[in-house]
C-alpha cells in the first residue's frame, strides 16, 4: 500500500471587490487563514515574492506577519526596519512596528515609533487606533501620567478586543486597566523590584 499524500494548503482568495484585484495564487495579499493556519507555508510564499521583488517594500512588510506568528520576533522587525527605510512616509509602518516593538517588551521604543505616527497623522485617523497601545506601553514604564493622557484621547465610543496587545473594552474599561497597571508597574518600582 502506498503512503497517502498530504494535500498541500491552497489559497484561498478573498471575493472580488469593485476596483480590487484579485489576489494571485502565489501571493500572501488577504490571506489571513493560511496566516493563520500554516505560516510556515504564508512564508515560503512571502519569500518568492521578495525574491520576484525585493525592492517591493509590501513584499516585506507581509513577511513580517510570518515571522511574528512563528515567533521569530527579531527577524519580524528586521523586516519592518527595511519596510521603513523604504517607506519613510508612510505612517502605518510605525503604528505595525510600534505594536511588534510593545509585544517585544520594548515599550520605549514603541513608544518612539507610535509617537512618529501621530506626528506624521494629524488628523489622527491611524493614530487614533494605536493610542491605547502607546498608553499600555507608558502604563508598562509607570508613566501613569501619560498613560492617562493617551486615555483620554480614545474617542467616546472607543471599544477594542485587545488590538496590538492592549486591554480589551470601553473607554472606561480600557482606562481602568491602563491605569491599574501604571500603578502597579509605579509601585514596584518604588518598592524596588
Amino acid at each position: 500500500m502506498g503512503r497517502a499524500r498530504q494535500r498541500q494548503p491552497t489559497i484561498r482568495r478573498p471575493k472580488p471587490q469593485k476596483g480590487r484585484p484579485k489576489a494571485k495564487a502565489d501571493s500572501p495579499d488577504e490571506d489571513w487563514d493560511l496566516l493563520r493556519s500554516n505560516p510556515i507555508r504564508y512564508l515560503e510564499i512571502a519569500n518568492k515574492a521578495i525574491m520576484a521583488s525585493p525592492d517591493d517594500p509590501k513584499a516585506y512588510f507581509r513577511r513580517h506577519f510570518a515571522w511574528e506568528e512563528i515567533g521569530a520576533m527579531e527577524l519580524a522587525l528586521d523586516d519592518l526596519d527595511k519596510v521603513a527605510t523604504m517607506w519613510p512616509n508612510r505612517p502605518a509602518v510605525y503604528g505595525v512596528r510600534g505594536c511588534l516593538l510593545r509585544k517585544m517588551q520594548r515599550f520605549e521604543s514603541a513608544i518612539a515609533d507610535l509617537d512618529k505616527l501621530e506626528s506624521m497623522e494629524p488628523d489622527r485617523r491611524l493614530a487614533g487606533l494605536f493610542s491605547l497601545v502607546r498608553a499600555d506601553c507608558h502604563a508598562h514604564l509607570g508613566n501613569l501620567e501619560a498613560a492617562l493622557a493617551d486615555c483620554a484621547n480614545l474617542d467616546e465610543d472607543h471599544w477594542t478586543p485587545g488590538f496590538g496587545g492592549a486591554p480589551a473594552g470601553d473607554r472606561a474599561q480600557a482606562t481602568a486597566a491602563i491605569e491599574r497597571k501604571a500603578r502597579e508597574v509605579r509601585k514596584r518600582k518604588v518598592a524596588g523590584g
